[in-house]
């Protein structure tokens, strides 16, 4: 809980530090890591709905979690640094001509995501940047969610999700072409301050949950073995829930 306290000083000093790059920076980070460790309390609640088959509290927390991975990817927008569109033109940059800026693009996406043209190391070198939550894993947790209610009076069929979402999600994303925005947009400060007002509740109504995150996650991960397909290698590692 210690860290979220360190999300409400941090808030606070905004007013005397609204012109400290470093601060603003900063900022950005924590919140990140704040909202990272909240979808644990959304995707716990996913998980004991989709155990108990309470379809109304499944869809609450699936719906929360999605939602969560939107606004995270707004929140990053606001600061250059975490910018997927910076990285795709550095790399396209290198081109001497077409061909070579389409393979350049092509190994860019796929360090990030598949690490291989197979899903060879999955998630090796992920990042929580702007353009990815919302590429790339938000498709995912999506497709998860969606296949989960088709066979929601089934076993869950892992193997066909692992090949959907590589077919559906994972590989196009590295072949894909489009543009991300390489420029920030909104105020880090403002949007910060409004993802606080929405997201810091959620830590008060779960106090129990985050003193015990860690036995949480360990107890999580030994029922529903997870095959590491995350949003992101530092935010949950879990998708099985048989």
């Amino acid at each position: 809980m210690e860290f979220f306290d360190a999300w409400d000083h941090f808030l606070f000093a905004a007013d005397n530090l609204t012109a400290s790059q470093l601060y603003r920076y900063d900022l950005i980070d924590v919140s990140r890591q704040s909202l990272q460790l909240i979808s644990n309390v959304f995707y716990a609640q996913l998980v004991s709905a989709y155990q108990k088959k309470d379809m109304d509290s499944f869809k609450a927390g699936s719906i929360s979690l999605l939602e969560l991975l939107r606004d995270m990817d707004t929140l990053l927008g606001t600061d250059t640094h975490f910018l997927l569109g910076h990285w795709l033109e550095d790399a396209k940059a290198w081109g001497t001509n077409d061909a070579e800026k389409v393979l350049y693009e092509y190994n860019a996406r796929n360090q990030l995501t598949l690490w291989g043209p197979s899903g060879n190391i999955v998630d090796y070198a992920s990042k929580q940047w702007a353009g990815l939550m919302s590429g790339y894993y938000y498709p995912r947790w999506k497709l998860f969610v969606e296949e989960l209610l088709e066979q929601w009076n089934s076993t869950f069929d892992q193997n066909k999700f692992n090949e959907d979402v590589f077919n559906q999600a994972e590989q196009p994303f590295t072949f894909a072409r489009n543009a991300y925005p390489n420029i920030t947009t909104g105020d880090q400060i403002d949007v910060a301050r409004l993802l606080h007002a929405k997201y810091r509740p959620a830590t008060y109504e779960n106090t129990f949950f985050f003193k015990h995150l860690h036995n949480v996650t360990k107890s999580v991960q030994s029922v529903h073995r997870s095959w590491n397909r995350a949003f992101s290698g530092s935010m949950t590692n879990n998708y099985i829930l048989q």
